[in-house]
């Protein structure tokens, strides 16, 4: 499968409802009791902080992994089929990266993947870093539309000019 998207970043959204929503303290209050954490911050990258995604009729978002702990996104819109987060939680950890699982999974041989069809408004907040997921293909006239916020434990988090280009295609 391949993974096609078109992303906006942080810095082409400014004083957009979606920064305010990704900056809004009382949030970040409510993910840190939820994830378990003392306190969170925004990121600092002024591409990477939070993104829009949208995805198009035969478009779709590969199986991965993500970097951070847990990763939150708000569903702004819905396609008109498809475009649902197939997830299989906990498949990997810290120490164990469970090629065995991971190849079960993608040969599609996981019967604990699941799939989650969310409605726009959908605050979804998971342990992205462990769990593999992915998007299906979206179908229809309507595009997907999803904003990923990016939080850490520590303030300043920045990506190198180098991870700026292989995620955006450019480095400010």
């Amino acid at each position: 499968m391949e993974t096609i998207s078109h992303t906006v970043c942080a810095d082409q959204i400014p004083g957009s409802v979606v920064l305010a929503i990704y900056e809004y303290e009382p949030l970040l209050r409510f993910l840190a009791a939820t994830m378990g954490k003392t306190r969170l911050h925004v990121m600092q990258d002024p591409l990477a902080r939070t993104n829009v995604m949208a995805y198009r009729a035969g478009e779709a978002l590969n199986w991965h992994f993500d970097r951070s702990e847990f990763t939150t996104t708000l569903l702004l819109q819905a396609a008109e089929y498809g475009g649902d987060l197939e997830y299989r939680t906990d498949l990997r950890s810290d120490g164990n990266p469970n090629y065995d699982g991971v190849a079960r999974l993608l040969d599609g041989r996981d019967p604990d993947a699941k799939i989650l069809r969310m409605k726009p408004g959908t605050l979804n907040v998971f342990r992205g870093k462990n769990t593999a997921h992915r998007v299906t293909t979206v179908e229809g006239e309507r595009e997907r539309m999803i904003a990923v916020f990016s939080y850490y434990e520590k303030p300043g988090v920045m990506f190198s000019p180098e991870e700026r280009v292989g995620f955006y295609g450019r480095a400010a």
